[in-house]
C-alpha cells in the first residue's frame, strides 16, 4: 500500500504573489489551476476527529474521490492518505476502503451510522510537481477558497505539500527552505477539522488557555513527547492571531505562558533530544520570548501597577505623564511583537520545532512513569537546594529560582495523571502560589527597569517616575515575608507515587 505524506502550512494572501514567483523557480512545467470541492464527514461528536483520523469526498472536474487520512508513522506532524476511491456521485463507500483497520472502525455501526458532513471547501487550486533527482517526488499546491461549517464559515488560504514518492527528509527540506523565504506556519492539530478551523482563522475570538491532554502510563516516552508538543504549539498557535489583532492583553500572557510550558516540557525530555537541533531552536525561542514579553511587561505596569500606586496615593493621582509614556512604549513594544509573529523567521521557528526535534529512537522503549519522576525529583532537588538558601541569593539567583519553579510547575501540570494526585496537587498549589509571589516580586523589578528606560528630562514624567519607584519600595517587605514562608513550607522530596 502506497503512503503518500502531507503536511499543511497556513500562508497570508499578501504572500500568495511571492510564494508563486518562488515555486515556479523552483518547480519544472507549468503549474495547472482548478477548482476542487471537498466535504469532510464525522460524527455528531467528531469521534474521527478525536482520533486523528479525516474522511472526505473531493470532486474534481466531473469525478469524485475518497480519501482517509490518519497520522503518519515516520511523524505524527504529518497526515498519511493510502487510497483514494473513485466513487459513484457524492456517496461514501467505507467498505472499499483497502486498509482493514481502518475499514472496520467506519465500519462500525455506531460510526457508520452517525456520519454526516461537518464542513465543505470549495476553493481554487494550483499545483507544481518537484522532482530532486535523487527519486524523490513532491506536489506543492496553493489553495484559496471558503470552508463553511455549521454555523461557521471562513476564508482559507493554505499551502499543501505532499511526498509522492521518496524519503520525508526531502519534504523537511523543501518546507523549511520556503519557510525560510515567506511566513509560512504549520497547521496544528493535524486533523482535517482542526486544519481547516485553524487555518480560516476561525477559533480566535477567545485566549486559548492550557488544557493538557491526559498522558497514561500505556504511553511510550517519544509519545507522550508528541502528544504534550503537539497541545503547547496548539496553546501557542491559538493566541497569535489575538496578539496581531491587539483586542485583549490576555492573548499575549496566554502565548507567553505557551513558551514557558515548551519550555518545561524540553527540560523533562532534554536527556532524549538531539543537542544540536535544540542549540539551533533555543536562541530563537529566546528571541520570540523577549518580543512579547516586552510587550506583556508594560502591559503589567499599566493595567497592574500604575492603579495600584494611583490609588495609594493621596490624594489619588492618574500619574497621567507616566501613563502617556507608557503608552507609547506598548504601541512600540506591540509593533516588534506583531512583526516578529508575522515574520519568515517565526515560521522557520515552528517547523524546526515540529520537524527536527524529534527524540531519539531509544526513547521509545523508556517507561514513561520513571523516566519522568527521575528527571523531576532530580530537577525539584535543585530548586529545594535555592529555597533553603533563600536570604543568601544574589538577585540573579532568585531569578533562577523562578524560573525553576515556573518550570516544575507546567511540568507537574502536564504529568500529574501519571501518579498519585492527592500528594502531586498538593505540592502542584505549593507551586503555583509561590510563582505568583516569585512573579509579584519579579514585577518591581521589571517596572523599575520600565522606569529606568524612560526620558529624565520632563519634570512631571520625573515626578510620576518617583512616586512609582517610592511605592514599590514599600510594597516589598511583605513578599519577602510571604515568599519565606511559602518557601520553608516546600517539602524536601516530590511526592510522585
Amino acid at each position: 500500500m502506497d503512503l503518500e505524506s502531507t503536511l499543511t502550512l497556513q500562508l497570508a494572501p499578501r504572500s500568495n504573489v511571492a510564494f508563486r514567483r518562488l515555486l515556479g523557480r523552483l518547480a519544472q512545467g507549468a503549474a495547472p489551476s482548478f477548482t476542487q470541492v471537498r466535504v469532510y464527514y464525522d460524527t455528531p461528536s467528531q469521534a474521527l476527529y478525536q482520533r486523528g483520523l479525516s474522511l472526505c469526498l473531493q470532486q474534481q472536474a466531473d469525478q469524485w474521490q475518497q480519501i482517509v487520512q490518519w497520522p503518519g508513522r515516520v511523524h505524527p506532524a504529518l497526515m498519511q492518505s493510502a487510497q483514494r476511491i473513485t466513487v459513484a456521485e457524492q456517496a461514501l463507500a467505507l467498505d472499499r476502503i483497502s486498509s482493514g483497520k481502518v475499514r472496520r472502525l467506519l465500519l462500525r455501526p455506531d460510526l457508520a451510522t452517525a456520519l454526516e458532513p461537518l464542513f465543505t471547501i470549495r476553493s481554487q487550486c494550483q499545483c507544481w510537481l518537484l522532482d530532486d533527482g535523487l527519486g524523490n517526488r513532491l506536489q506543492v499546491c496553493l489553495e484559496q477558497g471558503v470552508v463553511k461549517g455549521k454555523p461557521w464559515s471562513g476564508k482559507l488560504n493554505q499551502v499543501q505539500i505532499t511526498l509522492l514518492h521518496g524519503h520525508h527528509e526531502s519534504l523537511f527540506a523543501l518546507v523549511l527552505e520556503l519557510a525560510r523565504a515567506l511566513p509560512l506556519q504549520p497547521v496544528l492539530p493535524a486533523g482535517a477539522a482542526g486544519a481547516c478551523v485553524q487555518a480560516a482563522g476561525i477559533a480566535a475570538s477567545v485566549p486559548v488557555r492550557a488544557v493538557p491532554p491526559i498522558v497514561s502510563r500505556q504511553m511510550s516516552t517519544t509519545q507522550a513527547w508528541w502528544v504534550l508538543l503537539q497541545e503547547v504549539l496548539c496553546h501557542l498557535q491559538g493566541n497569535v492571531a489575538g496578539v496581531l489583532a491587539d483586542h485583549d492583553r490576555e492573548f499575549t500572557h496566554q502565548a507567553r505562558v505557551a513558551l514557558h510550558r515548551l519550555r518545561a516540557l524540553q527540560v523533562v525530555f532534554a536527556s532524549m533530544l538531539p543537542d544540536r537541533a535544540w542549540r539551533r531552536i533555543k536562541p530563537e525561542l529566546q528571541w520570540l520570548s523577549q518580543c512579547l514579553g516586552q510587550l506583556r511587561d508594560v502591559d503589567v505596569f499599566l493595567a497592574e501597577t500604575l492603579p495600584a500606586v494611583g490609588a495609594g496615593l493621596q490624594p489619588a493621582d492618574n500619574l497621567t505623564s507616566l501613563r502617556s509614556a507608557m503608552l507609547v512604549r506598548r504601541e512600540q513594544s506591540h509593533q516588534a511583537a506583531h512583526a516578529a509573529l508575522i515574520s519568515p523567521r517565526y515560521a522557520v521557528l515552528l517547523l524546526q520545532l515540529l520537524l527536527r526535534l524529534q527524540p531519539s529512537a531509544a526513547g521509545s522503549a523508556l517507561k514513561l512513569r520513571r523516566f519522568v519522576r527521575h528527571t523531576l525529583n532530580r530537577r525539584w532537588r535543585g530548586l529545594i537546594r535555592l529555597a533553603r538558601q533563600w536570604k543568601r541569593l544574589s538577585p540573579e539567583q532568585k531569578h533562577d529560582l523562578r524560573k525553576r519553579a515556573k518550570k516544575l510547575r507546567y511540568a507537574l501540570e502536564f504529568f500529574i495523571p501519571l501518579y498519585s494526585r492527592k500528594g502531586g496537587q498538593r505540592t502542584l498549589k505549593q507551586l503555583q502560589q509561590l510563582q505568583l509571589a516569585l512573579g509579584s516580586m519579579n514585577d518591581g523589578v521589571v517596572a523599575h527597569a520600565l522606569l529606568s528606560q524612560l526620558p529624565a528630562d520632563d519634570a512631571a514624567l520625573k515626578r510620576d517616575r518617583s512616586q512609582v519607584a517610592d511605592w514599590l519600595a514599600q510594597a516589598r517587605p511583605d513578599n519577602q515575608a510571604a515568599l519565606r514562608r511559602m518557601l520553608k513550607q516546600l517539602p524536601r522530596k516530590l511526592p510522585l507515587q
